[in-house]
């Protein structure tokens, strides 16, 4: 059975359902069509505080550098920084961007950003929805 055909297959009772999730988990696909990502990272950025985290998310949007950025606020690091331990409160962005964006990214978070070495840390995508990954490459430009 096709990993497509997962989602089409509809079963008239819930352990029928859960038979054929329990199939496709079973070789590792899914009841969703999902599309490679290959193409695309998320990209961790730290930042002191709301104000600035969403001055760096504007930047990185609107130069179409990153389709999308997510803020978490109050977040509590631990790190150690010029030989000393260190604890602080931070808001985590989130960005989602192309391999081929991931250098103007960068460069842009480098420039506005107060910290001398800020966190970037590109993860790859694997896979998505076809149409999340389609409107993520639109809007990367």
């Amino acid at each position: 059975m096709r990993v497509e055909s997962c989602a089409e297959h509809s079963a008239p009772d819930k352990e029928l359902k859960r038979k054929l999730l329990l199939a496709c988990f079973r070789r590792r696909s899914s009841p969703f069509p999902v599309k490679a990502a290959r193409q695309f990272s998320t990209v961790l950025v730290t930042a002191p505080n709301l104000k600035i985290a969403r001055r760096l998310a504007k930047v990185v949007v609107q130069a179409k550098a990153a389709a999308c950025a997510n803020l978490v606020p109050r977040i509590e690091s631990h790190y150690r920084w010029q030989g000393k331990l260190e604890r602080g409160n931070e808001v985590l962005l989130i960005l989602k961007t192309s391999k081929r964006k991931f250098s103007a990214l960068e460069r842009l978070i480098l420039d506005h950003h107060p910290y001398d070495t800020p966190e970037i840390l590109a993860l790859p995508i694997s896979s998505g929805t076809p149409r999340y990954l389609a409107w993520l490459d639109a809007n990367l430009g």
